[in-house]
């Protein structure tokens, strides 16, 4: 990587979001695109180009011969399958509950595939969703970094007031066995661990020791997770509802979450802390970019003002689904009974714990990718896991757990009639 583009990385890592577009998972030809839209009933089509890059996903936008264009999304890996699949169960029901949401789907169908390496792959078609990636808004100064929380927030409550069934097949997120799945761990993490094993405790970096040997951290999130999924509001989960995984048009108003790879059912304010892990801190990777892979990164600092304004809309959005869907000509559809409480006090309590879970899977999840399964990831690719370790590092101070509980318990019983 030349140090131009390694400038680039760093810079935008420095406004808390590590740049996943510099991670190429997939590629597929020109002409295995024509034969998955064929396949799905679209037809070929006249121009096929690819909009992101990702570790486990690619999107591409195909103008077609005949109607809208559409984005094909092609997840990669051995889980691919699992992954269309529950992406079509999500989307289709989101369509129907929440429409807007997340994108419409063009197809019912996902159909198998190949990238241009041999790596098995399954595609979905879906509508093109207006708006570019609010993290993009911000950075470009188009949209305040507060009002982008605000966003986020907002479209998360549309999303938890989705009805649940009770026979759904969805990936349940709680204690045992989540993170492995976040992590894209097929076995339990203490199959990974230990000499000669891909996570060795003596590896450079120091990073192994620090989550999987020092100080009880994967017992302490599990723990949050299996707490949190025994007492608290559950319900239809994005999974990771970051600020570039929502689309937002200035023009319109509207706001749609995309990439639904890690969606679920479970508690509902798990979702609130990943938002708030991937949108409210400062992790500086322009020092950190100077410091040695071997030591530990500078703590991340709390944007405050940016928690409170996303708890503030996700509690009032929770709300105000109930009273709109109340006064509905249809009288109101069945919903999750837990989202017309709000955000709750035990909500509210719980959000520190599953902050450091939710930040300490994905840094596994980044040293995994980046590390294990693909040594000759870029540069900034292998440095990201440190964005979510100084997340971590936040989160065991007393005094930034102080300032999430008061922001979160501010957010406790807002009005959902509010504008």
């Amino acid at each position: 990587m030349s140090g131009h583009v390694e400038a680039a990385a760093d810079r935008l890592q420095a406004l808390g979001a590590f740049d996943k577009s510099a991670v190429d998972a997939a590629e597929l030809s020109g002409q295995e695109i024509a034969r998955v839209l064929v396949r799905l009933g679209l037809g070929a089509p006249e121009l096929a180009v690819k909009l992101t890059n990702g570790a486990c996903a690619a999107n591409y936008r195909c103008v077609l011969r005949d109607g809208p264009p559409v984005v094909l999304k092609a997840c990669v890996g051995d889980d691919c399958r699992e992954l269309a699949d529950v992406q079509l169960d999500v989307l289709s029901r989101l369509a129907k509950a929440s429409p807007g949401v997340a994108p419409a789907l063009r197809s019912l169908n996902a159909v198998d595939c190949t990238t241009t390496t041999g790596r098995p792959a399954c595609a979905v078609a879906m509508a093109l969703a207006p708006g570019r990636a609010c993290n993009l808004l911000v950075d470009d100064g188009e949209l305040p970094e507060s009002a982008a929380c605000e966003l986020v927030g907002a479209a998360l409550a549309a999303v938890h007031a989705s009805p649940v069934d009770d026979d759904d097949d969805l990936p349940a997120i709680e204690g045992d066995g989540w993170i492995e799945r976040y992590a894209r761990c097929a076995a339990p993490l203490d199959v990974y661990v230990g000499a000669g094993r891909p996570w060795e405790p003596a590896e450079p970096t120091g990073f192994v020791r620090w989550a999987l040997v020092d100080g009880g951290r994967l017992e302490r999130c599990r723990q949050a997770l299996r707490d949190a999924s025994a007492k608290l509001p559950a319900g239809v989960l994005h999974g990771d509802p970051y600020p570039d995984n929502l689309l937002h048009s200035m023009a319109t108003g509207i706001s749609t979450f995309v990439d639904w790879e890690d969606v679920g059912r479970g508690p509902l304010v798990f979702d609130v802390a990943s938002a708030a892990v991937g949108a409210c801190f400062l992790h500086d990777s322009v020092v950190d970019s100077v410091r040695l892979a071997s030591s530990t990164p500078q703590r991340a600092a709390l944007k405050v003002e940016c928690l409170r304004k996303m708890l503030v809309a996700y509690s009032r959005g929770r709300r105000r689904a109930v009273l709109l869907e109340s006064l509905s000509p249809e009288g109101g559809r069945p919903r999750s009974a837990s989202v017309c409480l709000g955000f709750t006090k035990a909500e509210a309590a719980a959000l520190p714990g599953l902050m450091e879970a939710n930040a300490y899977a994905c840094a596994l999840y980044r040293f995994y990718a980046f590390h294990v399964a693909d040594p000759g990831a870029p540069r900034g690719a292998k440095r990201s896991y440190r964005e979510m370790q100084a997340v971590c590092l936040a989160l065991n101070d007393e005094e930034v757990v102080a300032q999430i509980r008061e922001a979160a318990d501010a957010a406790v019983g807002i009005d959902g009639s509010a504008e």
